[in-house]
């Protein structure tokens, strides 16, 4: 997910909030494959589109990852930049193969491969998943991205069932694959906050150490007895560590 708080009067007030290709309803055409370019440019047109001039984006996991991207590459248009548990390093080296990588988060590396033999059935999969959240059983596999998932409403894990989709989750990944993070981050000069938590199966230590070496100015806060999803867990804490990212 990535939110846009756009020429508003007031930090996150009048929100644009995106599907991200692949994810809730938006979805990308078989022939045109899913880069971080693309998503991009979509993004921006849209906003480009509504008239809006500065953004401050808010990105959630892979969300993250576009607006860090957003942030090095438009820097006339993004004010700040707000993350919980951003896509990083740990992902890009897992994806990539690279020596160490699917070791750092084994979690999410056993996620993709999972991810992978199933995108080829994406259909029946979606519609087990479905079946799952609807009669609570889906509680039990939500634990790598929950820390307490049996403590989570019900209609959160529902809609986690039903947006859980292989194909979109196996192409979402690969955006990041050899993606130069260092060499494009590093051109980064606004604000950037950034929040996990400290059970994050995708974001590891080494993703904050890695950030914080190449955006100086990074504020990063790791929420305790939290996961992938500090908005739905911890959503207080969550907040309160992004609003100092975006100018008054």
């Amino acid at each position: 997910m990535l939110r846009v708080v756009a020429d508003a009067g007031s930090p996150f007030t009048e929100p644009v909030l995106f599907d991200l290709p692949g994810w809730g309803e938006a979805v990308l055409a078989r022939d045109s494959p899913a880069t971080v370019e693309t998503i991009c440019d979509l993004v921006t047109a849209a906003l480009d589109e509504l008239g809006f001039t500065e953004w401050d984006l808010v990105g959630h996991s892979m969300g993250g990852f576009i607006a860090l991207h957003l942030a090095a590459t438009r820097p006339d248009a993004v004010r700040s930049v707000a993350l919980v548990s951003p896509t990083a390093y740990s992902v890009i080296e897992s994806v990539s193969g690279t020596v160490g990588g699917p070791a750092r988060i084994p979690a999410f590396t056993g996620l993709l491969r999972a991810m992978r033999v199933m995108a080829p059935i994406d259909a029946p999969v979606r519609a087990l998943v479905r079946f799952l959240g609807r009669t609570g059983a889906l509680r039990v596999f939500a634990a790598p991205l929950l820390r307490h998932p049996c403590a989570v409403d019900r209609t959160a894990i529902v809609a986690l069932g039903r947006e859980l989709r292989p194909r979109a989750f196996v192409a979402a990944t690969e955006v990041a694959r050899d993606y130069p993070a260092d060499a494009t981050w590093s051109r980064i000069t606004c604000p950037v906050t950034a929040t996990k938590g400290d059970r994050d199966a995708f974001v590891s230590d080494y993703d904050f150490e890695r950030l914080a070496a190449v955006i100086p100015h990074l504020r990063a806060t790791v929420i305790p007895d939290c996961a992938h999803f500090g908005n739905i867990e911890r959503p207080a804490e969550t907040l309160a560590a992004l609003r100092s990212s975006v100018p008054e």
